[in-house]
């Protein structure tokens, strides 16, 4: 098969997982429906459910939920600082239960976000959020933002050909990402982690060279991971 990011040839390295031989983007071939796990079994009670249920009670994420996460948001808002008094509104793409949302809430006028899930969408709902809720790429916004962020999502998207413009539709300045790198490869037909992609700096900035200005892509903040900062073109 050829990269789906930059064309080039590929070399199946485990069962099912493919590598670039040019931006060295790594490719993992789950035969299921991605849009369907996220939504319905990745943060699910039961056995198929992959988080920690003292995390979920009643479908209310607790405060457990939130403190595991806290230092991680805070960090990824301590890269956003050199940004966020130029910025007036805020999309967080896949806002999972809004634990960034609710640390940078007082910093930006307008913050709002995006989720496949069920769960999260109801949990963001009640907590008073704007929620555009179904898959990113599919969703119809007529607004654009300041500042569109996206942590830990796009390695879960599929088909990645629509997302950068449908990002670049949603963004008036920046887009603030981060993603994993090197993360342990599993059999997708055994044990589906979610991910379909992994990046390098490489294959993240030919992602989205049509429509973003690269500012930097530096390691971030859920090791081992690349956080990147674009600007619109």
């Amino acid at each position: 098969m050829k990269c789906i990011i930059c064309g080039g040839n590929t070399n199946l390295i485990q069962y099912k997982v493919s590598q670039c031989e040019n931006c060295k983007h790594t490719y993992i071939n789950y035969d299921g429906d991605g849009i369907h796990y996220h939504k319905s079994l990745y943060r699910s009670k039961g056995e198929e459910g992959r988080r920690d249920q003292t995390e979920v009670v009643n479908g209310v994420f607790t405060d457990k939920f939130h403190e595991r996460r806290d230092d991680i948001c805070k960090k990824r808002i301590s890269f956003l600082e050199p940004i966020i008094n130029k910025v007036d509104s805020l999309l967080d793409i896949g806002a999972g239960g809004g634990t960034f949302l609710n640390l940078i809430k007082g910093r930006i006028k307008e913050v709002e976000g995006t989720e496949v899930s069920d769960i999260c969408n109801e949990n963001l709902t009640r907590d008073g959020y704007k929620v555009y809720h179904g898959a990113f790429t599919q969703m119809d916004i007529e607004k654009s933002y300041d500042l569109v962020t996206c942590w830990h999502v796009l390695e879960h998207i599929e088909n990645l050909k629509d997302f950068p413009k449908k990002a670049a539709q949603c963004t008036n300045k920046y887009l603030v990402l981060e993603v994993p790198i090197n993360r342990r490869l599993r059999n997708p037909d055994v044990e589906f982690d979610g991910h379909f992609h992994y990046f390098t700096k490489e294959s993240l900035a030919k992602l989205f060279e049509d429509y973003f200005e690269v500012d930097f892509i530096i390691p971030g903040v859920q090791q081992p991971c690349l956080l990147a900062q674009f600007r619109k073109k």
